[in-house]
């Protein structure tokens, strides 16, 4: 059937079985951090060469906090925090379990890698881009294993952060090119439109939701 054929909900159904987990792979929030797994590199995970970002197809979603802490001591906290204190994930999405260096860099330093894990056994890579310190921390995110990952080729997140009112505005900002050889990145702007209505601003949505709730929970406790 010609695509111009379907109606649009045919087509979000479609897209929803594509890029959904299937029901036995879902996954409730992360576990805390003292009952997670342990998070171990293999030996290949530095070797991995990062993908070409220059596309510019990109399709993203942001979220904004106001969090009462100061921007000096926001800063310095959110450098240090784990990322699993963090990203506790939501009933669709895995959250983080722990993170691996990968090098010797530290993080956030540019260039910095680590293996992220993920609460259903997946994991991913993320490579610093950038790090202004106070002022903005840009990273990607690739070779996901996470079965909700399946039509992604890449992710590109960034915090950016501004003092306001006595506290610290935080714009978190993350967008993701969608592999061009898999549903539904194949079917090109018109599969770019399913996966943002199936997926980018309705369960990446509410999991960027609760990791900047969590990120206002835990820089609040730390500062008390």
């Amino acid at each position: 059937m010609p695509l111009a054929a379907l109606s649009r909900p045919t087509l979000l159904a479609l897209s929803l079985g594509a890029c959904a987990m299937p029901e036995e792979s879902r996954m409730t929030a992360a576990p805390t951090p003292s009952r997670a797994a342990a998070c171990d590199a293999p030996a290949t995970a530095a070797a991995r060469p990062s993908p070409d970002a220059a596309r510019h197809d990109l399709l993203s979603h942001a979220v904004t906090a106001r969090i009462a802490v100061p921007p000096d001591r926001f800063a310095a906290w959110f450098a240090a925090a784990p990322l699993e204190r963090l990203l506790p994930g939501t009933a669709d999405l895995p959250g983080v379990t722990g993170t691996a260096p990968l090098g010797s860099l530290p993080f956030p330093e540019p260039g910095a890698r680590r293996l992220v894990c993920l609460a259903d056994g997946g994991t991913a890579l993320e490579e610093v881009l950038a790090h202004l310190p106070g002022q903005r921390l840009a990273y990607m995110v690739w070779d996901y294993s996470t079965p909700a990952a399946r039509p992604i080729e890449y992710g590109m997140g960034e915090f950016r952060f501004a003092a306001e009112a006595g506290g610290t505005r935080v714009d978190w900002r993350y967008a993701f090119a969608l592999r061009q050889d898999r549903f539904p990145g194949s079917l090109g702007a018109l599969g770019r439109g399913l996966f943002r209505l199936a997926f980018l601003d309705t369960r990446y949505a509410r999991f960027m939701a609760a990791g900047m709730a969590a990120i206002e929970r835990e820089a609040l406790a730390a500062a008390r």
